[in-house]
């Protein structure tokens, strides 16, 4: 089975050259170097600089992914925590929801009119909690906790709530979020590494709401970072450390250190606002988030 496979290679090392056939299709110079790539999430964190211990990131994207570097490997054996290695020759343990924006976008479906912009205007309004209303977001079930069986709920519901879009748009960032922190929760027991600062890529970053949300939930600072398309952004970046023949690590984090002297950097940082009324209402919905799951689906 093992000479079926092919050969592994370290993060650092190129595969091989690009074929003749490829380089003229698109406009390139034959024997190009090629660099090993990785997956989605690995590549996110070469493209956010996560290379450094409790370097953390959230992805909100159609499935909702919280991941972090750590210099040593995470065995979870509850398997909350999935034990990924990194594109650095380090760990990449990560926690994973099923339903993230699509839940956003379920409701944004349901007033086109309003528009993202205006719908976020109206969630803005809208209190912490939701006023007693929670979105369990599990439309495709659930990864975190294992819940394959589980569906979507509005709970809370009162005379009203219905005609508020949004209240329902505020409930599905909440649910969204109240779901990587449950996961956070899981994977906690699991040797989850600690971390205080919190990247944000994925569709769901471009919204400044669903960020302070997160921030204040999860109590870290969260940093939306200027590249939206940040998992390209590492594809490249790595491409480039092999060209150089650079530790993709150590080139990475070189180039962090040129953004904090000037270069590009990140766009919006959000930090936990001193709010006990909100916290007090934000700790009350996400304890409904919990009990209301497992009634409905543990």
């Amino acid at each position: 089975m093992a000479a079926k496979l092919p050969e592994l290679v370290g993060p650092d090392e190129a595969v091989g050259r690009l074929r003749e056939e490829a380089a003229r299709e698109w406009g390139l110079e034959p024997g190009v170097l090629v660099a090993p790539g990785g997956g989605d999430n690995a590549m996110a964190a070469l493209g956010v600089g996560a290379v450094r211990e409790g370097d953390a990131v959230v992805s909100l994207g159609t499935s909702g992914t919280l991941f972090c570097f750590s210099g040593r490997p995470v065995l979870d054996p509850s398997g909350a925590v999935c034990a990924f290695c990194d594109c650095t020759g380090g760990w990449l343990p990560l926690m994973c929801t099923m339903n993230c924006t699509g839940v956003t976008e379920e409701v944004r479906g349901l007033f086109p009119e309003l528009g993202l912009e205006r719908l976020t205007s109206l969630a803005r309004d809208e209190e912490p909690g939701c006023c007693g209303v929670n979105f369990l977001p599990y439309l495709g079930g659930e990864r975190t906790p294992d819940w394959p069986h589980a569906s979507g709920a509005l709970v809370g519901l009162r005379p009203g709530s219905l005609q508020r879009p949004g209240l329902l748009f505020r409930a599905a960032l909440e649910g969204a979020t109240f779901s990587l922190k449950n996961a956070l929760a899981e994977g906690g027991s699991g040797g989850f590494p600690v971390f205080s600062e919190l990247r944000v890529v994925g569709g769901g970053a471009q919204n400044a709401l669903w960020c302070e949300i997160l921030a204040q939930v999860l109590g870290v600072k969260v940093v939306a970072v200027y590249e939206p398309e940040a998992a390209a952004r590492g594809g490249a970046l790595q491409a480039m450390a092999v060209h150089l023949r650079t530790p993709v690590g150590e080139f990475v984090a070189k180039r962090l250190r040129q953004q904090a002297k000037g270069e590009q950097g990140v766009e919006r940082v959000f930090l936990p606002r001193e709010d006990a009324a909100a916290d007090e209402l934000y700790a009350q919905a996400f304890r409904r988030h919990q009990q209301l799951g497992k009634r409905l689906f543990a």
